[in-house]
């Protein structure tokens, strides 16, 4: 099955301002041209791009028995596309393992300005407006699309719809027909089969995504700094959802409590309640499957602790006691029994890592450019360089400027976001048996050391190597996510930017966008391609510290950053560990030997620089660089 490709290849696009949005048709299908016919001729619409086959629905496996395609009219004697008003409670989850795009919608229809982005006003299910066909806005690898689709949906033998519904207004069609929209710009529903929660919100909001490992953050002061992060993203209205690891063996396993494991959640309030001038930090969140599978635990419908507070407090707090799928719990119930959440945030300045580093909001208008690119094996698809370093250097390179230009900032510093998100990893499952496409990817930040080397490579397009680099960052191991994102404070400069893939060879599109204080104009970025024949090993390797003031005024002073300016941090990791789904790989440098080690930052002090650089002298003798 062929899907729709947005053709920009190699190319950057620059949008002076993020809330900037031009909308195309989604394969060329305009929605009024075709309505106007619809009107003209008096038939209604009949998609001849999702047509109402059995390919529209399922390539892997057979279609419910009994299942037709049926028009709202045919299935409800009083359809409407909205009844009444709009509320997370509209989806309930259908046939598919789709809980994350239900989740993600359930986000969305909590503020009315982003569900009218999404799902345009004045569509109805009656009278003369009425022609069949229904339109909706998703942004779509970097580029907003309106994708019309007509209202025939399927159901079963029963007459009931086969996917997405309302139980509890079954009149109302908008939740279904916004999921046939996404089905369609998929590929068709069975792609929609698993996936992550802010995959789905991003595509409804062009929002940037963070996820935090809950289970990695079991200190006190962890948790303290997670409910900051939930408090001010719902202050910034961005949406949140949360998850369980699966059970390996039984897909999305139900626990004791009421949780399911594998399944995405939304959360859609917190609240933080007196009781006898104690302080109750509580949370709601709803399961998309909206029926009676709830938290069975403290502040659960039914539980003693309502009996506990007054009815005004109820009432503000919007308690309803129903199988609705929509429950309390105690934040400290949600921390210990959740182990993912993740954020879309809709501008940078809602971007959790400055609540945890106590800093104020940026009051900065940020820029975004964004750069469309691709691996093309053996011409720019170099892997991660395990095995052959110097094919490493074959991945697309990005130069970029980067200028200070916040005046409340004293320390002279730049402030880039950095997204890598892989294309139609979704729309691929067609031609891979319905599996998961996403490739194991990572970029890598460098400055450029000297102003000739970037300023040449600006006017030649010819590639930069170690010898003419400095390692800054990279955006975490190598993992099969569609998109990863970090947030960087670096000294303005010019800098590198390398997306690669683990494996060498890997065919794909690619999309980097980056978030700057000051916009990226046509000078201050570059597209390199042009390859060296012939590499030496000083073109591939970097070089190993020649002593400690080298290394202090490089990848240390990022260490010692960090932990002075966390609150509550007290060890340093000195070496990463390897997740079950992330793949480890150094940056290109001389073999060396690596122990996995800790360090307790109370034994030094990091603000005095003889300390922090004992500090690293014994980071870098475990690590085996020094000696």
């Amino acid at each position: 099955m062929d899907f729709e490709k947005i053709d920009i290849k190699n190319k950057i696009v620059r949008i002076t301002n993020v809330s900037d949005r031009k909308i195309i048709p989604f394969k060329n299908q305009d929605y009024l041209s075709l309505k106007k016919e619809c009107q003209r001729t008096g038939r209604l619409f009949e998609d001849p791009l999702f047509p109402t086959v059995d390919k529209s629905m399922f390539y892997t496996q057979s279609v419910p028995f009994g299942t037709k395609w049926k028009r709202p009219n045919e299935i409800s004697n009083k359809p409407a596309f909205i009844c009444n008003e709009v509320n997370a409670g509209d989806l309930d989850q259908g046939y598919l393992g789709n809980c994350w795009f239900i989740a993600g919608c359930a986000a969305i229809a909590l503020i009315p300005e982003l569900f009218d982005n999404v799902v345009p006003k004045g569509q109805v299910m009656e009278g003369s407006e009425y022609t069949g066909i229904f339109h909706f806005h998703f942004w779509n690898y970097g580029q907003w699309v309106d994708v019309v689709v007509d209202d025939r949906l399927p159901v079963d033998s029963k007459n009931k719809l086969l996917f997405c519904s309302n139980k509890q207004e079954p009149n109302e069609f908008w939740a279904a027909l916004l999921e046939k929209a996404y089905a369609k710009m998929s590929g068709c529903y069975e792609n929609l089969d698993g996936g992550n929660t802010t995959d789905a919100l991003i595509d409804m909001t062009g929002g940037i995504q963070e996820t935090f490992d809950i289970k990695e953050m079991k200190r006190e002061a962890h948790k303290n700094d997670m409910w900051k992060v939930l408090v001010n993203s719902r202050k910034h209205k961005s949406l949140i959802g949360s998850s369980i690891a699966p059970n390996p063996r039984i897909r999305e396993a139900r626990l004791y409590n009421g949780l399911v494991m594998g399944h995405a959640y939304t959360v859609t309030k917190i609240a933080c309640i007196e009781i006898n001038r104690r302080e109750v930090k509580l949370i709601r969140v709803r399961n998309p499957w909206g029926n009676e599978v709830e938290w069975k635990g403290a502040w659960s419908d039914s539980s003693y602790e309502w009996s506990t507070i007054s009815e005004d407090v109820k009432k503000a707090l919007e308690f309803k006691k129903m199988p609705d799928g929509e429950f309390w719990m105690s934040f400290d119930d949600f921390y210990r029994n959740f182990e993912n959440v993740q954020l879309c945030n809709l501008t940078p300045d809602a971007f959790s890592d400055e609540i945890l580093k106590g800093q104020e909001n940026s009051k900065l208008t940020w820029k975004l450019t964004s750069y469309h690119g691709e691996w093309i094996p053996g011409h720019s698809s170099g892997g991660c360089g395990k095995g052959n370093e110097a094919i490493f250097w074959t991945n697309p390179q990005f130069l970029i400027t980067l200028t200070d230009v916040d005046p409340d900032d004293n320390e002279n510093m730049a402030t880039i976001i950095i997204s890598l998100l892989q294309k139609y990893t979704r729309e691929k499952r067609v031609n891979n048996r319905g599996e998961s496409c996403e490739e194991f990817i990572q970029f890598r930040l460098y400055r450029i050391l000297k102003e000739n080397d970037a300023n040449n490579a600006r006017t030649t397009g010819k590639r930069l190597y170690a010898s003419q680099l400095e390692r800054c960052a990279t955006s975490g191991s190598y993992i099969n996510l569609r998109e990863v994102t970090k947030r960087f404070r670096v000294a303005p400069g010019n800098y590198l930017i390398i997306p690669s893939c683990y494996d060498a060879g890997i065919k794909g599109e690619f999309l980097i966008r980056l978030y700057t204080e000051n916009p990226i104009n046509q000078n201050n970025c570059s597209i390199l391609h042009d390859h060296k024949d012939d590499l030496k090993l000083e073109d591939i390797f970097f070089k190993n510290p020649n002593s400690l003031n080298d290394a202090f005024s490089s990848w240390a002073n990022l260490l010692v950053d960090s932990a002075t300016k966390s609150n509550d941090l007290k060890t340093v990791s000195v070496t990463s560990t390897k997740a079950s789904n992330a793949k480890s790989s150094d940056i290109p440098l001389s073999p060396f030997h690596v122990k996995e080690y800790k360090l307790y930052t109370d034994d030094f002090d990091l603000n005095d620089k003889v300390e922090a650089k004992k500090f690293l002298e014994k980071c870098r003798r475990i690590n085996g660089l020094l000696n």
